[in-house]
């Protein structure tokens, strides 16, 4: 089976989909990340994968717009849903201190879920949203960015050997996101 979801690797959907593996009791699945959920939904409607993860709404963000936008563009069907805890992490480039950064890289909706954090101890910082929170993570190793953290998981922090900053940078302790196994 071909299980898309929204990447790279390190994102919480990517975690969701290896929980719906398991609670789904599903064999031979192959994870593909995709770079938005758009993308994703597009593979499955048109067949060129078996199922889908995608995020549809945050429980302090609310809905994810791009989620319904494709909801409503194919009709797919949700084979189950899965509420995964959120606990969101700051991190920068191994060789960086806290002090260095100017910048802060992530996805739109973690930005929201973490502004109290941000707001006390990096207000000055400039806040890029990128499509996803791995990828910022990502970059920051890639690119060499040592003036720029990234907002994600602590697994991701860790997948791509960043330095955490602090882990449990959201506003609310129980945060969480429901997650949606899709089929064609």
């Amino acid at each position: 089976m071909n299980l898309g979801y929204l990447g790279p690797k390190g994102t919480y959907t990517q975690e969701a989909a290896e929980d719906f593996v398991e609670l789904l009791n599903l064999d031979n699945v192959r994870h593909l990340p995709f770079d938005s959920i758009e993308e994703v939904l597009a593979e499955l409607y048109h067949k060129r994968i078996d199922a889908a993860v995608a995020p549809l709404r945050n429980s302090v963000t609310n809905e994810y717009t791009e989620m319904l936008a494709g909801l409503e563009r194919y009709p797919l069907h949700v084979r189950a849903s899965l509420d995964f805890p959120i606990t969101l992490a700051l991190g920068i480039h191994p060789e960086s201190a806290a002090s260095d950064v100017r910048e802060i890289h992530s996805k739109d909706i973690a930005f929201k879920q973490c502004t109290r954090y941000l707001d006390k101890h990096y207000s000055s910082a400039q806040r890029i949203s990128i499509f996803s929170t791995a990828r910022a993570m990502e970059d920051i190793i890639t690119k060499h960015q040592r003036n720029v953290a990234a907002i994600g998981s602590r697994r991701g922090i860790e997948l791509y050997g960043l330095k955490l900053v602090h882990d449990g940078i959201g506003n609310s302790p129980d945060n969480f996101t429901t997650f949606l196994f899709l089929e064609a």
